[in-house]
Parts: C-alpha cells; sequence; structure tokens
C-alpha cells in the first residue's frame, strides 16, 4: 500500500520540510512520540462535546504517541495523549483527504506552505448525510518544522485546533513530534 499523503497532495508534497515529508510519506508503519499541551474551551457545551468526541483532556505536558496502521481504506491513526486514546480512519477520495471519526466524515483539502502541512476543512457527513457549511467543525491542521530543533529530519511540530461556528474552541492541541521507528504497517 502506497502513501496516504502523497496521493492526497501530488507534486506539492516534495515541497514539505523533511521532517514533515519523512512522517507523512511513510504511511502505515509510521511511529512518533512527543510531549503535547492541551487547552479545551471554555463553558458547559464546549466541555460536553469534548467528552463527547472522546477527546483529550486539558494538560501542559501530557505524553503523546502516534501509531498508523493499514486498514482497508487506508489508514488508522492511533493517538494516545496519555491514558486516553483516539483514533481515526484516513482515505483518499477524488483528491480529498477524508477522516472518520466514528460515523462522522471530514473532508479535507491539503496543502503545502513554506514546508508545512496545512488541512483545511472542505465538507462534513454525519451518518452519511452532507451538513451545512454553518455548522460544519472548523478544524484546522498544521504540520510543520520543528521550532526547537529546525534542522531535524525526524521531530516536527503539529497544531490541531476543533472550534465550531458561534460556540467556539473545543479543543487545541500543539506540541512536537519524534518519529520514532517504522514496522510492517499492521502493528
Amino acid at each position: 500500500m502506497s502513501a496516504l499523503f502523497p496521493a492526497v497532495l501530488g507534486d506539492d508534497f516534495e515541497q514539505l520540510h523533511p521532517a514533515v515529508a519523512k512522517f507523512h510519506g511513510t504511511g502505515p508503519g509510521a511511529r512518533a512520540e512527543g510531549l503535547f499541551r492541551i487547552t479545551r474551551g471554555n463553558g458547559p457545551f464546549s466541555y460536553a462535546m469534548g467528552w463527547i468526541m472522546r477527546l483529550p483532556q486539558p494538560a501542559v505536558a501530557v505524553p503523546v504517541t502516534l501509531q498508523i496502521t493499514a486498514c482497508p481504506r487506508g489508514e488508522h491513526w492511533n493517538r494516545n495523549f496519555g491514558t486516553q486514546s483516539f483514533q481515526s480512519q484516513m482515505w483518499e477520495e477524488g483528491g480529498t483527504l477524508i477522516e472518520a471519526v466514528g460515523c462522522v466524515h471530514f473532508a479535507f483539502q491539503l496543502r503545502e506552505e513554506a514546508g508545512a502541512l496545512l488541512f483545511r476543512t472542505i465538507g462534513c457527513k454525519v451518518m452519511g448525510l452532507s451538513m451545512p457549511y454553518c455548522i460544519w467543525p472548523r478544524i484546522h491542521v498544521c504540520a510543520s518544522p520543528s521550532n526547537t530543533v529546525p534542522e531535524s529530519y525526524d521531530v516536527f511540530s503539529i497544531l490541531v485546533t476543533l472550534s465550531l461556528p458561534l460556540l467556539g474552541l473545543i479543543v487545541k492541541y500543539e506540541g512536537e513530534l519524534k518519529r520514532t521507528s517504522e514496522c510492517c504497517g499492521s502493528c
């Protein structure tokens, strides 16, 4: 199975910083770990949404592991924030990256900017039904060169924010991941 991100990003994949490209170009079998700061939105609705979605709890320096394995449609991403697990499946569909979290499917347009890999939400379906733009969760993802070790080919920075229109921030997590190994992809 070929790596997902080069297939979706096309020729622009070659413009990514080497650390970002090395990890995202590996595909199934890639593994990374690091420390993240996790921020959750204020208010009862933000808390409830975070609980329903099983998003990680707020923390200043939580250990994170990311393991990518193969699944029938593409890649299975297992993120562990301390003892909390968050899983999704990703695949390519018509030049778009699709990420499924349970019955919710997000469509992302990927692009390269200054060596970073950026995700932009361009669609959302719940149980197969397209949701109107005005209620889509706003998910912003940036995988960029390391802030602390910019010359590294194994360390990269991640910033993910999830917010809802009119309600604001649900969760934000950020930190650095170090690529730690590759395995057969079905670990």
